[in-house]
Order: C-alpha cells, then structure tokens, then sequence
C-alpha cells in the first residue's frame, strides 16, 4: 500500500479514535477501536497472508475485549502495549523484545530513521520510497491551507444569509472543542508514527543476531567449567532433595512443627527460595553458554541439570502449596496473589531452562520468548473478583474491611449478600462495612444509567437497578 494511504489510515483513525474516546470512559469503544485498527491492518498488510496478521491483530483484540468484560489498570497498559506492537509485527519481521522497542522508536522520531552511509549507494525507489513523497507532502499542506480559507469565507457567507445561517445552526457540530482538536492531533502524530514507520536498521541489526551459539572447539577453561558445574549441581540437588522431602512431609500430614505458625511456614526464607531458583536459573544460563554446549560429555552435565531443576520445580510447587495453605487461614490478598504469580514466573523461566539445555539457544532469545503472552495472560486475570469470591467462599477468616475499603473493584453485589445473611446487625462488618458497600453500588448503579454506549461494560452494566 502506498505511503499517502497509511497516512489517510492515521488520519481517520485519529478522528475516529477522537469521537470514541473525547469525554468518555474505558468500555465498549476500545473494542471498537480495536476492530476497525485490525480492519486497517488487513487493508494495509494483507499481503502479508492470513496467519501473519491474526498473529499481530489477536493480542490487541483479546486485551480490549477483557477490557469491555472487566476492565483494571493491568489490561489498559497490556492493550496499548499489544495495540502498537500490532502494527509493528504486521509490518516487520522482528524478535519479540525488538517489537516494542520499534513502536517506541517510530513513535517518538516520526520520520524515517535509517541512515545511510557514504559508502553505501542510495537505495532504488520503490512504491513506498520514491521523490514524489515531498510532493505529496507539500500538497497535504496546500489543502489544509485552502481548506481553512475555504472554512472561514464559508463562515463569513453564512453568518449574511439568514437561511444559510439557519441551516447551519442546525448541524450538531458542539463535539468539536480544542479538547477534541487536541485530542485528534495527539492521536494522529501517535498513530502516524507507527503506520508511516521505517524499519530502523539499529534495530535490525539486532534482529540479526544468531539465536543459538556457535559451534566452536572446547577449550581448557571450559573444561573446568563443565567439572565444577557437574559436582555443584549434583550435590546441590541432592540438598535440595532433602528440603523437599521434609516439606513434603509436612503437607501430606498437615501437622506444622511446634511453635511454628502458618505464617513463620510460608514466609520464613520465601525471598530466600525465590533467589535460589533465580540462581538455578542465573547458572543454567552460564553453564550452557557458548562452546560448552558442544562439550563431548554434555549428556552427563544434562543429566545432573534435569535432576536439578526438577528439584526446583518441585520446590516452587511446595511453596505455591504453602502459600495457599496460609491463604485457606486468612485469606487471599494483592501480596499473596502476587506470590502465587510470581511463583508461576519461576516455574515458567524453570521450563524454558529445560528447552534451552535441550536445544541450545542464545541467552537473549532465552529472556525474550514468550515473556509478552504470559504477561497478556496475566493481565486479563479479574483480581478483584477472584480475590472478593475466593474469601468469602473459603477462608476461614474473612477481612470485610479490607474487601470493602481496599479493592478497587470487588464483586459488591456478592459481598452486600454476604454481610447481609452472614453478620448481624450489632457486628463491625454490618455497621462499617455494609454502609460503604452500598454507597459503592449506588455509585456504580448512577454511573451505569447515565454512561454512554462508548464507556459501556459488563462490569459498570451488572449494576443497573434493573439487575441489582
């Protein structure tokens, strides 16, 4: 497609953009954005084939939909980051860490950035790349320019002629304020830069970056290196075998050694576990760098670091076990379901530790893969309502305080139920709690009658009277 169409794309996104979001909430319009962006992406690359553009169009899609069922401060940062990322992926092939860092750059230098070197010739014009550009440019401006006389002569005519006068005070044209002017040229030059890019050869040159290491012959350094790394590995997964079969112990009997509480069980040397699985991970990483992937006994190194990590894994799990057990007693909070995460982080980095000692690739290409698809699944977790649902449902111990005053977007209407039938009248919970929990819904409930169309969601929409 040609240059002057990706530019009108930028132009009527802008506006669109601009009429969907001018004065109004987080809802339904991002969704709508989204579709007709992919719609524009199709039109743009759809050369490209099929399966190049549903891969760059379906994270956006997924992020903004969650955004329309339930919307947190997470899924707004996962969408826009998915929603640049969209356009750079239809357009370019690029490893996954490059892709943002593309967006970043074409957004921020709109103009092209490739700079070529004097003893590199010009390239030859093609469709996209020929003098005309400047052409073209020069002749957007002449018709801004014209336009804007025509506009003010229009004016002027009108504001003489009283029928023409009055046909135009009938047009609903009161959306149009310097907010929405301002709003609509934010978007375009936002917009502009990543539809009207250029590969940007720096970040090109990174692309070509090998992703697994060159063969070379093993030398006497790394002949120590493999030794040390057999006898550390091997004795540390024999002591972390112990560790496990005591924790393990524990859990199937559910009997805590004396004086130790669940809290002391949980988060005695949690930062400590957390460091000693980076570290397994940290030494995988050196440990199979290079040359000594082609070790002439590598199969025995491998064999030692499988049983290693396994040991680790297995550790995450008892932990994740611990954590919860702990939760089962007082509840589920931000921190422990950040524990829970973060865990699942370690187990997933431990995974990837097994594919790279399996088939050796480069430390970077370790890093980046996959890491944007688990922090897209992640976001489009409802934390609040997992959080509201669980604690009352399970634990033991339930904090209505910290349900009521502390969460940005409980389940109200479950948690008003279960104040109602589960804590008298004369309780702190019924006294405190319930008050604040129907001024929240009745907020929700106003917000839900007067939002518009654009703004709407499932969540805002669950409290209309009608439904409460």
């Amino acid at each position: 497609m040609k240059k002057l169409g990706r530019n009108k794309f930028a132009m009527i996104l802008a506006f669109v953009g601009s009429l969907l979001f001018y004065k109004e909430g987080i809802g339904l319009n991002v969704f709508i954005f989204t579709m007709l962006s992919a719609v524009a992406v199709f039109m743009a690359y759809g050369e490209r084939g099929f399966a190049r553009i549903a891969k760059a169009i379906s994270p956006a899609i997924i992020c903004s939909a969650s955004i329309v069922i339930y919307s947190q401060a997470i899924i707004y940062i996962m969408w826009l980051m998915s929603y640049f990322m969209m356009w750079i992926i239809a357009a370019v092939d690029l490893r996954s860490l490059l892709v943002p860092m593309q967006a970043f750059v074409a957004i921020i230098l709109q103009k092209d950035i490739r700079r070529n070197s004097q003893t590199t010739p010009p390239p030859i014009p093609t469709e996209d790349e020929n003098p005309k550009d400047n052409s073209k440019l020069k002749s957007g401006v002449i018709y801004i320019a014209s336009g804007l006389i025509v506009l003010i002569f229009v004016l002027l005519y009108a504001s003489s002629n009283p029928i023409v006068s009055d046909f135009l005070s009938k047009v609903d044209l009161s959306f149009i304020e310097v907010g929405f002017l301002a709003l609509t040229l934010f978007l375009f030059v936002i917009l502009r830069g990543i539809i009207l890019f250029r590969k940007s050869r720096t970040i090109a040159m990174f692309n070509d970056m090998p992703t697994t290491p060159s063969q070379q012959e093993v030398e006497a350094k790394d002949q120590y290196d493999f030794k040390i790394g057999s006898l550390a590995i091997g004795i540390v997964s024999v002591l972390l075998a112990v560790m496990n079969v005591v924790d393990l112990v524990v859990i199937f009997t559910g009997t805590l050694p004396e004086n130790v509480t669940y809290s002391e069980y949980v988060h005695q040397g949690f930062y400590t576990i957390i460091f000693s699985m980076t570290l397994a991970i940290g030494l995988i990483i050196y440990f199979y760098r290079g040359r000594l992937n082609y070790h002439e006994s590598i199969s025995k190194l491998r064999k030692v670091s499988y049983l290693w990590i396994s040991q680790n894994i297995l550790l995450a799990l008892i932990t994740i076990q611990k954590n919860y057990m702990y939760v089962e007693s007082y509840g589920l909070t931000y921190k422990r379901l950040a524990v829970f995460l973060c865990l699942v982080c370690v187990v997933i980095g431990l995974v990837l530790s097994i594919c790279k000692i399996r088939k050796p690739i480069t430390n970077w290409l370790y890093f980046t893969s996959y890491a944007f698809i688990s922090f897209v699944v992640i976001s489009l977790i409802p934390f609040d309502m997992v959080i509201t649902r669980y604690n009352l449902n399970y634990s033991q111990n339930v904090d209505l305080k910290y349900l009521s005053y502390k969460l940005n977007k409980p389940d109200y209407k479950y948690l008003k139920n279960y104040i109602e039938e589960n804590v008298g009248e004369n309780e702190y919970g019924h006294i405190v709690c319930l008050p604040s929990v129907k001024a929240d819904i009745d907020e929700l409930s106003l917000g839900a009658e007067t939002v518009s169309w654009k703004s709407w969601n499932v969540y805002l929409s669950s409290f209309k009277e009608g439904e409460n």
